[in-house]
C-alpha cells in the first residue's frame, strides 16, 4: 500500500496539471472591434495645441488596431448630421495564415504586420490633412446629430466591439441647445433628455464604448454639469461611458 502510495506522489509531480497545479495559457486573443472617431472642428478647436493633441491621441488608438479591427472617422460640424463622407473608413483583414507550419506562419504574419502598418500610416496622414482643415470656418458644434452618424456606422460593421471615441470639448452649440449660456441643471438635463427621447432622436447605441478626450469648460462648476449630461444621455442611448472615460486628454485606452 505504501509503494502505491508513493507512486501516486510521484505521478502528481511529474504531471501537476492532473493534480490541480495552476496551468499557463496564452491570453485570449481580442474580439475584434471597430473604432469611430468623431473629430470636433468647430472653431473652438482651432487652435495647434487642440488639434496636436488630437493627432496625439488618435495616433495611440491607431497603435491599438489589430488584423481584423475597423476605424472610421467623422466630423462634429455645424450640421454632422448631413455629413455624407467619412474620410477615414478602412477595415483591416483578419490574419489567417495559410499552413500550420511555425516557420511559414512567422514568415506571413511579419508580411501581414508590415502591411497592416502601411495601412495606419496612411491613415495618420489622411488624419493631418483633416485636422488641418477645413479652411470654412465652423462656428458651431452639433455633437448630438453627430451621434446619429455614429449610430449607422456601427450597424455597417460587423465587428462585435463597438468603440466611440469623441475629441471634443463637449460643448454642444446647435439650434437646438447652447451649453456655453443655459445651466444644465438637473431638471434642465432631464427636460432636455425627455424632449429627445419624445421626439426621436435619442440614437440607438446599445452596446458601444464611449470615450471622450478634449472635454473642457469655462469652470469646474460648468465642466461637471456638460459632464452629467453626456453621462446621462449616453446611458439613454445604451452606451457605455464611465466617468473615468471622460476627460481633457488621453489617460488610458485599455481597448
Amino acid at each position: 500500500m505504501r509503494a502505491l502510495r508513493n507512486v501516486g506522489f510521484l505521478l502528481c509531480c511529474l504531471l501537476p496539471a492532473s493534480c490541480g497545479a495552476p496551468q499557463t495559457s496564452l491570453p485570449p486573443t481580442p474580439l475584434p472591434k471597430v473604432i469611430c472617431v468623431l473629430f470636433d472642428l468647430s472653431e473652438s478647436t482651432r487652435t495647434a495645441r487642440i488639434r496636436d493633441a488630437y493627432l496625439s491621441d488618435f495616433k495611440a488608438l491607431l497603435e491599438k488596431m489589430l488584423p481584423g479591427d475597423g476605424i472610421v472617422a467623422g466630423l462634429i460640424t455645424q450640421s454632422s448630421v448631413t455629413e455624407l463622407r467619412l474620410p477615414i473608413n478602412e477595415n483591416f483583414p483578419p490574419f489567417h495564415p495559410n499552413t500550420n507550419n511555425d516557420l511559414y506562419v512567422k514568415g506571413e504574419a511579419k508580411v501581414a504586420q508590415k502591411e497592416l502598418d502601411r495601412k495606419k500610416g496612411a491613415i495618420y496622414s489622411a488624419a493631418q490633412s483633416l485636422l488641418a482643415g477645413p479652411q470654412e470656418r465652423i462656428m458651431r458644434t452639433d455633437i448630438l446629430s453627430s451621434l446619429h452618424v455614429a449610430e449607422r456606422v456601427f450597424g455597417s460593421f460587423s465587428q462585435p466591439r463597438k468603440i466611440l471615441v469623441i475629441m471634443s470639448d463637449m460643448i454642444e452649440d446647435s439650434q437646438r441647445y447652447n451649453f456655453e449660456k443655459e445651466r444644465l441643471s438637473k431638471s434642465r438635463i432631464d427636460t432636455i433628455l425627455k424632449k429627445e427621447e419624445q421626439r426621436g432622436k435619442v440614437p440607438n447605441l446599445n452596446g458601444v464604448k464611449v470615450y471622450v478626450f478634449g472635454a473642457t469648460a469655462a469652470n469646474p462648476e460648468r465642466f461637471n454639469e456638460i459632464q452629467q449630461f453626456w453621462l446621462q444621455y449616453f446611458q439613454k442611448s445604451g452606451a457605455d461611458l464611465q466617468t473615468q472615460n471622460y476627460g481633457a486628454g488621453f489617460i488610458s485606452f485599455p481597448e
